[in-house]
């Protein structure tokens, strides 16, 4: 048995302001008042991420907090096992440098938000690689560099995907960054 309550304590000369919170349970609005909930009957909640290089790997959310071991040049498959609501942040790759020129290739984009993994689903995830010194683009979108003043390649996107990687299948995506 836990008993919580909140506390707050504000400088009146400076803040003249209601202090409203709302506790939850799995994202659910509890009532006001008392309740007994059992904790005990929540399903772990697994994320399991299989790359197209045979690498496999399964969270427990319960345990881990942020998912950051992702690398470039493989396609990942993630599935859970019910459904689990996450932040996503998601950053491009950087164009490369150009040859001749030596002008740097820009930054990728970031997007973030929030977002559910429904049980029974398929989500695709590419990471995006970096463009090549006067040249080739990178892993996963990034355009060759021109040959003409020997440009750097563009930056590949990093983006996920339900199902399959197409621009209607988006869940969210980070541009890469053009090529110097």
């Amino acid at each position: 048995e836990a008993e919580f309550s909140v506390t707050g304590r504000g400088n009146p000369e400076r803040y003249n302001r209601t202090i409203r919170y709302q506790w939850q349970l799995n994202e659910n609005d509890l009532p006001n008042g008392s309740g007994i909930y059992d904790l005990n009957q929540q399903q772990q909640a697994t994320i399991t991420i299989n790359g197209d290089d045979g690498s496999s790997q399964t969270y427990d959310t319960a345990l881990v907090a942020v998912i950051k071991s992702f690398k470039t040049n493989i396609t990942y498959t993630i599935t859970t096992n019910q459904d689990i609501t996450t932040k996503l942040i998601a950053e491009g790759a950087g164009g490369g440098v150009s040859g001749q020129r030596d002008v740097a290739g820009g930054a990728g984009g970031t997007a973030e938000g929030l977002f559910t993994f429904k049980k029974g689903k398929t989500y695709k995830l590419r990471i995006g690689g970096g463009g090549k010194t006067t040249g080739a683009g990178g892993f996963s979108g990034g355009g060759d560099g021109g040959s003409g003043i020997h440009g750097g390649g563009g930056g590949g996107f990093t983006g996920l995907f339900e199902t399959s990687i197409t621009i209607g299948n988006a869940i969210i995506i980070a541009a890469g960054g053009g090529g110097g």
